[in-house]
């Protein structure tokens, strides 16, 4: 496994109960094997039952019976949610860490997808996150300990009915952390990249041709942004790993599965000319240092604005200039 390449161990989460929403397939699921690998309980939460129960069914002839259960769930329902979270009580006592990796993927102009759409959206993408904040911080504040993980999702033309609630899941995360600062409770976004689950390559030559792209052309442009499915769903659970140093932040799976000392291959590249002459190289660095001092002179500034509240310290100081 990925997981096991880097410098984690099979306890580094040993005895926690951590939920995956959406782990019927796809990155939840590497998810899941990669949290289990690592020595956590996992809680499937799907609303494929078909799909939820492979999936479990999957994990124990991995990782043994007992380690991960399937629990039917619609997260953009609120009795579904409750009766999620009355089973996790019952079954596992605790829940330690949510991860919201349930979605709805949806293409078209934000003038053409019909209001239905973005409904149907916003019930999988942010209603059902809010409604996990709700169920399970109140029990992770009570032990002042646990993470609570969204995903988030911005880029191209045309998906606006999706990354619109992936952005806010953004903001959910950055609000709760500053509300659950000295609570022990961590909250912080992961984005996994552009991955090839069966969804997202079916949807290639849709959006191409919305975008007025060749196929193959498109899939260029993607490729250096591309990850597997399983250094996705790795990624996803190094983070919780590693949650201490991550709150407040919007991160991706590549950057932690690198914190966790997991290699990833190179993608491959044309070669690039080195002939520069010394006075060329004595320029450019002494533009990169000028940048990196304006970068770090606004980043400051931007940390003294809160105009609310003094939390510029809550670790989101690599994001304050997106």
């Amino acid at each position: 496994m990925l997981i096991a390449t880097g410098t984690l161990t099979r306890q580094s989460l040993a005895g926690k109960v951590v939920l995956v929403t959406g782990a019927g397939g796809g990155i939840g699921l590497e998810a899941a094997r990669a949290l289990l690998w690592l020595g956590a309980h996992v809680i499937i939460a799907e609303i494929n039952r078909r799909a939820g129960q492979a999936a479990e069914a999957s994990l124990a002839s991995e990782f043994g019976r007992g380690t991960a259960q399937f629990i039917h769930t619609d997260v953009g329902d609120e009795r579904s949610v409750n009766r999620l979270a009355s089973q996790a009580a019952r079954d596992f006592g605790q829940v330690d860490g949510v991860l919201n990796n349930a979605t709805l993927a949806l293409l078209g102009a934000v003038q053409s997808v019909p209001v239905k759409d973005w409904d149907a959206s916003y019930r999988v993408n942010l209603r059902g996150p809010v409604l996990l904040a709700r169920t399970f911080l109140p029990g992770m504040l009570a032990r002042r300990s646990g993470v609570f993980v969204c995903v988030s999702s911005t880029g191209a033309a045309f998906m606006g009915a999706y990354e619109t609630f992936k952005a806010a899941q953004v903001h959910l995360a950055r609000t709760l952390d500053d509300e659950l600062q000295g609570t022990g409770v961590l909250a912080f976004t992961i984005g996994p990249g552009f991955v090839p689950t069966q969804t997202a390559s079916s949807s290639i030559p849709r959006l191409a041709a919305m975008m007025g792209k060749p196929v193959e052309e498109l899939r260029e442009l993607l490729k250096p942004h591309t990850i597997s499915v399983e250094a996705a769903g790795a990624g996803f659970a190094a983070a919780i790993a590693l949650a201490d140093r991550y709150r407040g932040q919007e991160i991706s799976s590549v950057q932690a599965l690198l914190d966790a000392g997991v290699e990833l291959p190179q993608a491959t590249q044309e070669p690039v000319s080195t002939s520069l002459t010394s006075e060329q190289i004595a320029q450019a660095l002494a533009l990169c240092r000028r940048v990196r001092a304006t970068l770090a002179e606004q980043s400051a500034g931007w940390k003294q604005r809160s105009i609310l509240n003094s939390s510029g310290s809550s670790g989101r100081s690599s994001n304050m200039l997106a």
